[in-house]
């Protein structure tokens, strides 16, 4: 019989019994046997982080697509990384057609542009930004958008994607 730790914790035990004869079990055996019980420990440890990720993520998409801000962020100056359904609404798009997808497949090539002026400063000075964008929604009025483009640095100082929260203030 031996152990199953799964975190450090005793998980259970896995064994093996012959039933009808006396028997010395080889090392090899259970050295097979202790490998089986690591494996397992290890497989039972990632489900379980698994499934508290999913959990997770559901709890985030479901704070964010609750909510009446915009949110999105940047992977770089033009193209979008993921969003919530707010922005997806005002753009009036299925929210999973416009990841990674460059803003000018959602806005004219002149809203693009004012976007991208604001995106750059943020990309550059790697500091938030505040600005007011006119940006029409999906019924084609003009809205003004207040937003805070905030950008997420790596351990080298670099952007790795700009976070943007937008509020209708029209």
């Amino acid at each position: 019989i031996v152990p199953v730790f799964v975190n450090l914790m005793l998980w259970g035990f896995i064994g093996f019994d012959d039933c009808t004869t006396p028997r010395e079990w080889q090392t090899e055996d259970v050295q097979i046997l202790q490998t089986i019980a690591e494996v397992m420990g290890v497989t039972i440890s990632r489900r379980q982080a698994t499934e508290t990720l999913e959990s997770k993520t559901k709890e985030q998409r479901l704070l964010l697509d609750t909510i009446d801000t915009q949110v999105w962020y940047l992977t770089d100056i033009e193209t979008y990384g993921r969003l919530n359904q707010a922005h997806a609404d005002f753009l009036g798009v299925d929210l999973r057609a416009i990841a990674h997808k460059r803003l000018e497949e959602f806005v004219s090539k002149e809203v693009a542009e004012v976007c991208k002026a604001s995106n750059i400063e943020v990309f550059q000075k790697k500091r938030p930004v505040h600005t007011e964008e006119w940006i029409p929604n999906a019924d084609g009025e003009e809205r003004l958008i207040a937003i805070t483009k905030t950008p997420k640095l790596d351990a080298y100082g670099k952007v790795e994607y700009v976070v943007c929260a937008g509020t209708d203030i029209t």
